[in-house]
């Protein structure tokens, strides 16, 4: 019974989210920069960070506040997208969780919100690329705004401050060039980049 309520659920997450890559999107790209470094500085002092956590997208084209960025299907596990789906779970749109993932999409990061309709009940996820120079900052400034290492549940990822947010203490960390923010620690372990 609870196998079958998964794979209906699976099918049915798996229908929407067809849906929503082929609405006119263009296809997710592997590398958005061309390699040089006047591409992009994603460092999080590149540019003032926002006043609040409200983040215009960076492509107006393919992306609006009502619609998840194309990719976010992709950014967990086959086992956690089911679990997403079966506790109701669904793309929403991107906004940050707080200052350090509004600072990452003000550099270029990719986000993605899940959400629970009718409850406050959400997930949130952001991936951003980072060079060397870029990684170094990007750890000092999490340092300073209080993350601390706890390896928890993967090597390198630091826990955000107890008063980050009232409800989320999300963990980031950065493994092979890429920073990755989640709103709880133990979905990072489900992120299919970090398996």
């Amino acid at each position: 019974m609870v196998r079958g309520a998964l794979i209906a659920g699976g099918v049915a997450l798996a229908t929407l989210l067809a849906g929503c890559a082929g609405a006119g999107s263009p296809a997710p790209t592997t590398s958005q920069s061309s390699g040089t470094d006047a591409d992009t500085d994603t460092s999080p002092d590149a540019s003032p960070g926002p006043t609040s956590t409200a983040v215009a997208p960076r492509d107006e084209a393919t992306h609006t506040p009502e619609t998840p960025i194309v990719g976010c299907e992709s950014v967990f596990t086959e086992e956690e997208n089911a679990s997403l789906a079966a506790d109701g779970l669904t793309l929403d749109d991107t906004s940050a969780l707080g200052q350090t993932m509004a600072d990452m999409l003000e550099a270029g990061a990719a986000g993605c919100r899940w959400t629970k309709p009718s409850s406050d009940i959400a997930v949130w996820y952001a991936r951003l690329p980072v060079d060397a120079a870029a990684q170094a900052a990007w750890e000092s400034k999490l340092t300073a705004a209080g993350f601390t290492v706890s390896n928890d549940p993967v090597d390198g990822a630091m826990l955000a401050p107890a008063d980050y947010d009232g409800n989320y203490r999300p963990t980031v960390v950065i493994h092979d060039g890429v920073l990755h923010f989640a709103s709880y620690a133990d979905i990072l372990a489900s992120v299919v980049e970090l398996q």
